[in-house]
């Protein structure tokens, strides 16, 4: 049971399944599996979000405050699940979409080593290792972004890891949408913004 990080319904507390659990996992590529028989030949349909081990939407992200921390170490989280999972996603996304462009918003990691200690590193070695998987079973298929850019004070941490890649993947910032209020990273503030 986690908070939803952001968003509708941010707060409230909901079941989100391990991101290796077998169960899920099999779930989830039927789904993939309906989509790409149904969808997977149009000529219009040439990028899909890799997705999957994930909390509240397509973002490689998983719920990470100092509690959610502890819940994953209890949920026996190692970054080696974490990636495992993702390499079972991309594998999955790579067979059922051979004629699409498979996109992976980056996000964060959790700090969690895989002996199932905090480290404060653990989140950016985790993000690169899953990069490194998808460029490798993706190839020039693979396209890496963030979705978080904005106007506002503060880049997101992750821009930059994302633009370091640019050259060898596709790379594309996406702006950040109105999910969330009061911040004025989105714009003037008050509901309608003040001009």
């Amino acid at each position: 049971m986690f908070a939803i990080q952001y968003g509708p319904g941010k707060g409230t507390v909901e079941k989100l399944p391990t991101p290796w659990d077998s169960v899920y996992l099999a779930r989830w590529f039927e789904f993939l599996k309906q989509l790409s028989d149904r969808y997977g030949k149009s000529p219009a349909f040439r990028v899909v979000a890799a997705d999957g081990p994930t909390s509240v939407s397509a973002e490689f992200t998983l719920p990470n405050t100092p509690e959610d921390l502890k819940k994953w170490q209890s949920d026996s989280y190692t970054p080696s699940k974490y990636l495992g999972a993702w390499q079972e996603i991309f594998r999955v996304y790579a067979a059922d979409f051979p004629n699409q462009y498979i996109s992976l918003s980056m996000g964060y990691g959790l700090n969690i080593n895989d002996q199932g200690k905090i480290d404060p590193r653990e989140h950016k070695r985790t993000r690169r290792a899953a990069i490194d998987q998808a460029i490798g079973l993706l190839g020039r298929r693979f396209a890496l972004q963030n979705s978080d850019l904005h106007a506002g004070p503060g880049q997101h941490p992750v821009t930059g890891l994302v633009m370091s890649y640019s050259g060898r993947s596709i790379t594309g910032l996406e702006m950040r949408c109105p999910a969330e209020r009061g911040s004025l990273a989105m714009g003037a503030e008050g509901d309608p913004p003040a001009l």
